[in-house]
């Protein structure tokens, strides 16, 4: 797998002042800047907490252990906390196993390592950014998974990735330099070719509901080919 030369979207942090602009919705950690969501006991984000609140940190990844259930919206998230989070994670079959994942506005800072990860809820990575690797290989997708708005540094690995609910890539601010693998969508499939170009939307979001494509417009991600049942 060859890795991308091109660097998309704003490596000096623009992006995340532009999201900080747009005040999400939730509440904002205390720290000075940072948009992350706070945890229902702390005023702290969950990168935040680690730090100054630890039991307060450590009862979050109890409570995650138990329920599944990880609200990291606007979080900068590093490749440390990103571990502890998906040690956390129950598993099944030997899978990290989310029943919600909400990634909102996230910012990954290193490899997003969610390779076979089964998401069985709604999986929420709108607007989210990628510094590194986003590796999703042989996750499965069985409800709504929502990419659109999402800016993506480095390469995006959806090796045999399945979706059996609504799937969102496609969205203003997305741009994925390089993708690489095999995707299956409920009763079809959609397949991304490895080295394929890379694809940046300018046009609104576009939803595809499952078993849904448009022969007129290009799919939700940047190589991704639909296919009808049957066909190889």
């Amino acid at each position: 797998m060859r890795r991308s030369r091109q660097v998309h979207g704003n490596p000096d942090g623009s992006d995340r002042k532009l999201m900080a602009a747009q005040q999400p919705h939730w509440k904002q950690c205390s720290q000075h800047e940072c948009i992350g969501v706070q945890l229902p006991a702390t005023a702290w984000c969950l990168a935040h907490a680690a730090e100054q609140a630890p039991d307060v940190f450590d009862s979050e990844l109890k409570r995650i252990s138990a329920e599944g259930s990880v609200d990291a919206r606007g979080v900068v998230i590093s490749a440390e906390l990103l571990k502890r989070l998906l040690a956390a994670v129950p598993r099944k079959d030997g899978r990290p196993t989310f029943t919600t994942a909400e990634f909102q506005a996230a910012s990954f800072q290193s490899t997003a390592g969610f390779g076979g990860a089964r998401f069985q809820g709604r999986a929420a990575f709108f607007g989210a950014s990628f510094q590194g690797w986003a590796q999703f290989s042989g996750a499965s997708f069985q409800d709504q998974a929502r990419f659109g708005e999402a800016s993506f540094q480095d390469q995006a690995g959806f090796e045999e990735t399945s979706f059996k609910g609504e799937a969102v890539f496609r969205g203003r601010a997305l741009s994925v330099p390089r993708t690489s693998g095999r995707c299956s969508h409920a009763s079809s499939s959609w397949t991304a070719r490895p080295s394929a170009p890379a694809y940046s939307s300018t046009s609104p979001q576009r939803r595809y509901a499952p078993g849904e494509h448009s022969s007129r417009r290009r799919p939700p991600a940047a190589t991704l080919r639909h296919r009808r049942p049957g066909r190889r």
